[in-house]
């Protein structure tokens, strides 16, 4: 599944630079995401007395919590707490 991805991706890269007309096009084309209605959650507290949560999609996992399952093709839907008392040079990104 990885060299089919990156198979695909060499050949979009080459597609597009050999054929800036058509980059350009696909770029003017395509509309931007329009965000209508966002459900934004009032405060109702004030915000040293909130808990705040970080939602990150970059892997970041302690180095002795088990690594994500980046060859599962359906993604990992697993979470690792990042403790903020660790030093942030024990954190690895995988």
């Amino acid at each position: 599944m990885k060299i089919l991805n990156r198979m695909k991706n060499i050949g979009i890269a080459r597609l597009s630079s050999s054929f800036p007309a058509l980059t350009k096009h696909l770029i003017v084309s395509n509309k931007p995401l329009e965000f209508v209605n966002i459900p934004w959650a009032s405060d109702t507290e004030p915000l040293a007395a909130s808990k705040i949560a970080l939602v990150a999609t970059a892997g970041i996992h302690y180095g002795l919590q088990k690594p994500f399952d980046m060859d599962d093709p359906e993604g990992d839907p697993t979470f690792r707490i990042i403790d903020l008392n660790t030093i942030e040079e024990d954190y690895e990104c995988k």
